[in-house]
């Protein structure tokens, strides 16, 4: 990521990630209750919530933006 964010940004260019964790989805009850516990938010990322930083970060993040990891996963990884 911050090897292609350096190269590209010389072109124009810029490289970003979006790390998603725990989308609901068809999993079973059972496994998002058990996520959710896990979870700070007590739930699941919402399959939306996942396009809507997806739709921001290819069409209205600012261009100084490079080399960033996004994440979406609830604050699971700040655990």
């Amino acid at each position: 990521l911050k090897q292609a964010s350096r190269y590209l940004a010389q072109f124009g260019g810029r490289c970003n990630c979006i790390s998603f964790g725990g989308i609901e989805a068809d999993q079973t009850q059972s496994f998002k209750q058990a996520y959710s516990a896990l979870s700070p938010q007590n739930s699941m990322v919402p399959i939306n919530d996942a396009l809507i930083v997806l739709k921001w970060l290819i069409f209205e993040a600012p261009q100084s933006l490079n080399g960033s990891e996004v994440m979406v996963d609830g604050g699971f990884t700040c655990i």
